[in-house]
């Protein structure tokens, strides 16, 4: 191995090394989306630098053909994971979907077959002769392009010029310290891009090395350093974790597709929902079509939350915002369940209580107003079987020779009052027995039970008292 040959397989590891070591990071930041994307792109950096190293230390024809297809494993997967990591960094990530990850996979994936069997059609290498160069002292390739090679040149700075559209972009719009991050990662970006149109121009002074992937490196660095710096990876999953996790409220991210992007544990529960991310809202709430029809509505109307109540008796509180980008373009959506079920008990137990107060001083004015009997008897059967939400009452006295109907209410008014009815019968008889009000709830359930009134669910029975004395 000669002088030259020797710096630069060092160069060139050391660049796979420093890539791994970016990958590394990435990988302990693996809990955003941008950290995986970044981790994908410095292990492509890495595969790319580390067989490269290899292919320049090799003085054999066939082993320099052998890993100039396996730096290709890198090569195709440099520009899709970067336009990947940029799109999340820009927070654009409602524009990347299952069939669009898929459909930034095909050319490279292409390319890739292209590469491993150009012997059989020379797509993609036309002609490559190996000569020795006197100059630097090894051997070096001379190459003929093909057309895949020129598509994929061409596919790889469309993703790179969208990427750096992106970045750019932020760097003019966003917020101060938004500005300075995009600002740094931009400058790196035309670090790798020079080089490489120096080496696909050939008008490399280094004749046919291709220093690019020691270029990314060194840009890759550059944004690792950025990133350390300002802790770009590190913000948002810290801020899930500590808040969005720790909210009571059930929360659903969503992108403008309506696909969910993330949902914390309290959605889960209330919603009975698992193993939903990447799902639409259609498909993720499909038990809860009343849910979905409402959370149509907030997005259309202007109303930016309603109440609803879930079949199993849950009444939420549902909200739903607009989330917008960094310069006011929609970015997705917001939908926050509130269980407001014990509020709205609360509230209706307060209400009950406001009702049986209302009515105890409506008896109370009417007893004040007249002294007769029965119409104090009538306001308070009909104020109890409001307050009970009951279909039906009576009211009896008892008697020497059993007790007589003197009120009724409901299907009850088809009895003829001052009807006698024996004392000890059915449940009425039970609670004059014991003196203890009773309320069956299964009125079938209970042996004592005497069918009076047809269709009858629930039976409650209250004895009045004077002078502790039952007398009805």
């Amino acid at each position: 191995m000669s002088w030259w040959q020797f710096i630069y397989f060092f160069l060139a590891f050391a660049s796979a090394g420093m890539s791994g070591w970016l990958a590394y990071f990435g990988w302990r930041r693996r809990r955003s989306e941008s950290g995986l994307a970044f981790m994908l792109f410095a292990c492509a950096l890495t595969i790319w630098s580390f067989f490269y190293a290899f292919e320049i230390s090799s003085n054999s024809p066939a082993t320099k053909l052998t890993l100039s297809k396996l730096m290709y494993f890198g090569i195709v997967a440099v520009a899709p994971s970067w336009f990947i990591f940029a799109l999340y960094y820009t927070g654009n990530s409602h524009w990347i979907t299952r069939r669009r990850l898929v459909g930034i996979w095909v050319i490279p994936l292409l390319i890739l077959c292209l590469v491993l069997t150009n012997d059989w059609h020379h797509l993609h290498w036309r002609e490559l002769l190996y000569s020795t160069d006197e100059q630097l002292g090894f051997l070096r390739g001379d190459v003929q392009y093909g057309a895949s090679f020129w598509l994929h040149t061409l596919y790889a700075y469309v993703l790179m010029l969208m990427a750096t559209a992106l970045l750019a972009r932020v760097a003019l719009n966003a917020v101060r310290h938004q500005q300075r991050q995009a600002s740094l990662i931009l400058i790196s970006v035309f670090i790798p891009w020079a080089s490489n149109i120096i080496y696909v121009t050939r008008t490399n002074p280094l004749g046919g090395l291709d220093i690019t992937p020691m270029a990314f490196t060194v840009a890759g660095a550059l944004i690792g350093w950025v990133l350390v710096r300002f802790r770009a990876l590190e913000n948002i999953p810290i801020a899930r974790e500590t808040i969005i996790e720790g909210l009571a409220d059930g929360i659903l991210l969503l992108d403008c597709d309506h696909f969910i992007l993330d949902i914390n544990r309290a959605a889960c529960e209330l919603c009975q929902l698992e193993d939903v991310l990447g799902e639409s809202i259609e498909q993720a709430l499909y038990q809860y079509p009343k849910l979905l029809q409402l959370y149509h509505q907030l997005l259309k109307s202007k109303q930016s939350s309603d109440e609803i109540t879930l079949r199993d008796g849950v009444i939420l509180n549902v909200a739903v915002s607009t989330i917008y980008n960094y310069i006011g373009d929609p970015a997705g959506y917001l939908l926050i369940l509130h269980d407001i079920t014990q509020r709205k008990q609360a509230e209706e137990k307060i209400a009950r209580h406001v009702a049986e107060l209302r009515t105890l001083r409506e008896i109370d004015a009417r007893i004040s107003e007249s002294l007769d009997i029965t119409a104090v008897l009538d306001t308070a059967l009909t104020s109890a079987v409001q307050m009970t939400r009951a279909t039906a009452g009576f009211i009896t006295l008892i008697e020497e020779e059993g007790q007589r109907l003197v009120q009724a209410h409901g299907h009850y008014k088809t009895l003829p009052l001052g009807e006698l009815f024996p004392k000890h019968f059915g449940i009425v008889g039970r609670v004059i027995r014991t003196g203890k009000a009773e309320f069956v709830q299964d009125v079938t359930a209970d042996a004592d039970y005497y069918v009076d009134v047809q269709d009858t669910c629930s039976e409650m029975v209250v004895p009045l008292i004077a002078h502790e004395k039952i007398i009805g």
